[in-house]
């Protein structure tokens, strides 16, 4: 006879720790490497060749200005707990904590923006 699926295991002591002397399934770790180094290219070197191939936009306001604004930098910051949490002993948040927890692996994103000003006259 099958057993029925349960969460029993959820409250032993020891559950979510590595046995000592682990390791992990090698298969595993070569099918899922693509898709961490490519995160990780795109945190580390793609997010910043994206922004350099991006051209200024230029606009006018009705009073005539001519407005430039350039996308100089894009930098994306770890993920970290919520600043309302005073129970957790680490800032850091790991994508598995977030897959456990059902969270977002979220982090801040900040760029920085130049921008010009330019008085044109009208002919």
């Amino acid at each position: 006879m099958e057993s029925m699926p349960s969460l029993r295991h959820l409250t032993c002591p020891g559950y979510g720790r590595v046995a000592k002397g682990y390791r992990q399934h090698k298969p595993l770790q070569d099918l899922v490497k693509p898709h961490i180094e490519s995160f990780n290219f795109a945190l580390e070197q793609g997010l910043s060749h994206a922004v350099e191939d991006l051209p200024s936009y230029e606009l006018k306001d009705p009073g005539g200005r001519k407005i430039s604004l350039c996308l100089e930098s894009v930098a994306i910051g770890y993920p970290t707990v919520a600043d309302s949490n005073i129970y957790a002993k680490s800032v850091r948040v790991f994508p598995a904590e977030c897959r456990q927890g059902a969270a977002t692996y979220r982090a801040k994103l900040t760029a920085t923006v130049h921008y010009k000003v330019t008085c044109g006259g009208k002919g």
